[in-house]
């Protein structure tokens, strides 16, 4: 059983402080603040896979529940970033820019892929499984070397904010991460899954969420959340976050 917690209450005021510090800390215009923040507030299934191996290994971790976290986490802070900008092109009008944002192409996508996955059987899904199973490893190499193509060409172009964006980069995950950690001890999960939880917090997507913003957000420069993402962050979690994520939970229970 999943703990009664509004884990998108978590995700959503990370994301209104990513916004926040995109604008005033780093400087960017209100479509690459956003998206900057639907990167930071969504997750990283591979930093999830990641540290979910560390603890099963560590032999910590108690709860089974946490890819349906995943799916959970994926996407309201997609939803939120669309609906910060969706909200100061109509003046400030809710209504008008939950219409626009509930009924875009990215959100339609991604509400009605995770739709489709639970009504699907097992009989449904081996008729797909040859694209959307085994093809995609492949998919994926050629979709993150696009990624990686558009982070390096923003390079160039970076080089005032380039200390900033690195600071953010490793900063923030820092920060989000103990802030799980805090929050998955105090409702009691073991002390993988609070560590668990941590990862999960200050990982940034860098699959769905270029994805959904290149759709949502034409207009914005994926290059600075990108870098920050899957340049600075990703390798930060992978090489020294997970184990400091593992270690807070340790010393707080």
């Amino acid at each position: 059983e999943i703990p009664k917690r509004d884990w998108s209450s978590d995700v959503c005021s990370s994301d209104l402080v990513t916004y926040a510090v995109g604008r005033r800390v780093l400087r960017l215009g209100a479509p690459d603040a956003a998206a900057l923040a639907a990167h930071y507030g969504s997750v990283s299934a591979v930093t999830y896979t990641a540290a979910e191996s560390f603890a099963s290994a560590a032999g910590t971790l108690s709860e089974g529940y946490f890819p349906a976290l995943v799916a959970l986490m994926e996407f309201p802070g997609i939803v939120l970033a669309l609906l910060l900008v969706a909200r100061s092109r109509a003046g400030g009008s809710l209504a008008h820019s939950m219409r626009e944002v509930l009924t875009g192409k990215s959100v339609v996508l991604l509400v009605g892929g995770i739709a489709v996955g639970l009504i699907t059987t097992d009989a449904g899904y081996d008729r797909v499984a040859p694209l959307f199973a085994t093809l995609f490893p492949g998919v994926l190499c050629l979709f993150l070397i696009d990624l990686g193509t558009l982070a390096g060409q923003h390079l160039v172009r970076l080089r005032a904010s380039a200390a900033r964006v690195a600071a953010f980069a490793i900063v923030a995950p820092v920060l989000l991460g103990a802030l799980g950690v805090v929050v998955g001890t105090s409702i009691g999960l073991s002390v993988g899954g609070a560590g668990l939880l941590g990862a999960m917090a200050a990982s940034a997507s860098y699959i769905a969420a270029p994805a959904a913003v290149r759709v949502g957000l034409p207009g914005a420069d994926l290059g600075t959340a990108l870098l920050a993402s899957l340049g600075i962050t990703f390798p930060f979690n992978l090489a020294l976050g997970i184990p400091l994520y593992a270690e807070l939970a340790a010393r707080i229970a």
